[in-house]
Formats: structure tokens, C-alpha cells, sequence
């Protein structure tokens, strides 16, 4: 129902913006709101097939010949191995329309999964660190980044997000720690991780963000066009303090969907 819902919702708005636009004068101004309208619909359109394109579980994932990335990605990656965090293999590069290099790693003793994103290349982009912990039974996901554009695109049932922009690989960390005592002490604890999961769990996490666009696609598409271009997100700051955090929780807890 969920498209066919949004679907009527988009017609009605469209009959509306029509006969508002009707009775306007001069022409100039009704062509001024018809071109708005139609660049707001090619927006979303563009949103919504960059999501489908970005969150594909089934991306070949190429091996990266990136042997020398640069300060950034290095500072990123030291940081990373000097926090307790090792490789689980060597670079490997997206074969989406980003063209994104990541270096997966895994905690040595934390249920911590880091994954360094370098799509400041070639490619353009932006580069970043994400602090990912499954929880148990399948119920979801902690995910902590410090880059607000990882927090448009709106979250699945049991996808815990903290965006803390700006915020250091060791606050980073502090942080996403905090976030998992938080979830546990909510009965929503995080399982183990190991190298050999980390792609699998990364695919799971695309996965599930796929079906949750599946189910609202133009919704989703206009969210992410509207705080695209406000550059906010409710997800900013740390978990416990965020507004809709009991909100999450009572999702977590509905039946699971893989």
C-alpha cells in the first residue's frame, strides 16, 4: 500500500499545484512555480535513482590497485590502527556509480566493524569513517560517522544512527561506545564481529536500506532532497540525546524482516 498511498498523495499534490497556478497573474509568475515544481520533481526523481543505484546489497566489490592514498585516507587509517583496529583484507572498490575505495577493519576486542570510505579521488566525493555494530538476533544496527551527509537518507526498523560532524576518529569511537551501552541497557545488545563477516554485514545493511525504499520510494527520495539541501538531520548527536531515539527503540522492536 505504501506506494500506491504515495502515489495518490504525489496526483493530489500535482491538482493542487494546478489550479493554485491557474489563477495567478501575470503568466510570468505561474511559469516561475511550474518550473519550481517540475525542478523539485526531477530532484527526486534523481534522488531516488541514486539510492537505488547506492544501496545495492549485490555490488561487486573489485579489488582497489590504490596503493597510495592520500593524507587523508592515511591519517584516517592510522587513526584507525591505533584505536584497535585491524584489516580484514586488503582495499576494494564499489563497483557502483561512486566508484567509492573502502578499507574495512574489525576491533580487536570491541564488537566495532570501521570501515574508511575514500571517494575524495578520481571519482570526487568525500572521504569518511563509520563505526558499525550489528546487534544480536538481527535486530540492527549501530552506525556513528561524523559526516552529515550520511544521515539524509532516512533509516530502516533497527538502523540506529549518530552523526557528530566533525567529530575525531577518538571521539568518534567514545561516542559509538556510549551508543552501545545506551541500546544494551534497552535490551539491544551487539553481537561478535570477525574479518570474514564484515562484507556480509556490510551487504546486509544495504540490503535492508534498499527494501526501506522500496516501501516508500518517493517519500524517501523527497527526505533526502529536503535535508540535501537544509543540511540537516535528526539523527545529529549523540544517540540517547537524539529526539526520536524512543521512537527507534519501539522500531527496533517490531518483528524482524530480513
Amino acid at each position: 500500500m505504501g506506494p500506491i498511498v504515495e502515489l495518490l498523495v504525489l496526483a493530489l499534490a500535482g491538482a493542487a499545484t494546478w489550479r493554485l497556478t491557474r489563477r495567478l497573474r501575470p503568466p510570468l509568475a505561474r511559469g516561475l512555480l511550474l518550473a519550481a515544481a517540475a525542478l523539485l520533481v526531477l530532484a527526486v526523481g534523481f534522488a531516488g535513482v541514486s539510492i537505488w543505484a547506492s544501496h545495492d546489497p549485490g555490488v561487486r566489490l573489485e579489488p582497489a590497485d590504490w596503493q597510495r592514498p592520500h593524507p587523508g585516507v592515511v591519517r584516517l587509517l592510522d587513526a584507525a590502527a591505533r584505536l584497535g583496529f585491524e584489516p580484514v583484507g586488503p582495499p576494494c572498490r564499489a563497483d557502483d556509480p561512486a566508484r567509492m575505495v573502502l578499507w574495512g577493519h574489525v576491533h580487536r576486542s570491541l564488537p566495532i566493524y570501521a570501515t574508511v570510505f575514500d571517494a575524495d579521488s578520481p571519482y570526487g566525493g568525500r572521504t569518511a569513517l563509520d563505526l558499525i555494530s550489528p546487534l544480536a538476533d538481527g535486530r540492527g544496527v549501530l552506525i556513528s560517522a561524523s559526516e552529515v551527509w550520511e544521515g539524509v537518507m532516512p533509516p530502516y526498523p533497527g538502523e540506529f544512527r549518530q552523526i557528530v560532524p566533525g567529530a575525531s576518529p577518538d571521539e568518534l569511537l567514545s561516542l559509538h561506545r556510549s551508543a552501545l551501552a545506551f541500546l544494551s541497557g534497552h535490551g539491544l545488545a551487539a553481537r561478535g564481529v570477525w574479518a570474514a563477516g564484515w562484507e556480509r554485514d556490510l551487504r546486509d545493511v544495504e540490503g535492508r536500506r534498499r527494501r526501506q525504499f522500496l516501501g516508500w520510494p518517493l517519500a524517501t527520495s523527497a527526505r533526502v532532497v529536503v535535508r540535501s539541501l537544509v543540511g540537516g538531520s535528526p539523527y545529529l548527536g549523540p544517540l540517547a540525546a537524539q529526539p526520536s531515539v524512543s521512537r527507534q527503540l519501539r522500531r527496533a522492536s517490531a518483528p524482524v524482516s530480513r
